[in-house]
């Protein structure tokens, strides 16, 4: 397929967009995730932009042994491992009900079923 003149610079415009926007979203983790590596006293100062200063592990070693931390991420795991897995479960119960269509072998209040879960789609509680 040739490309035209137009559309190469669309792409190349599209891209450059793109990779700007990435940037823009990766710079402020990398800030954090640096600021959280440096020493108090180069965070302090304020000395610490995308690279940490002064290598500083205390924070994560003295998060990591806070129990009720590591309590709290267990219960992040295992509600996020039971809502995907009953949300799974009820998904593809309904997509096999919803399937066998309406008319006369189908189930009745088809559309009603239809209708519902687009607007749960739609309208989700997040």
């Amino acid at each position: 397929m040739r490309t035209t003149a137009k559309f190469s610079t669309f792409q190349l415009i599209n891209n450059l967009v793109m990779i700007m926007l990435a940037v823009m979203c990766i710079l402020p983790f990398l800030h954090v995730l640096s600021v959280s590596l440096s020493s108090s006293a180069a965070v302090s100062a304020n000395k610490v932009t995308f690279w940490p200063i002064g290598l500083n592990l205390g924070s994560y070693s003295k998060a990591l042994e806070d129990t009720q931390l590591l309590r709290s991420l267990w219960i992040s795991v295992e509600r996020t491992l039971l809502s995907v897995t009953l949300g799974l479960l009820v998904t593809s119960m309904a997509a096999y009900v919803l399937s066998k269509g309406g008319g006369r072998n189908g189930i009745s209040g088809y559309k009603w079923f239809v209708g519902f879960f687009i607007v749960a789609l739609l309208f989700n509680g997040g």
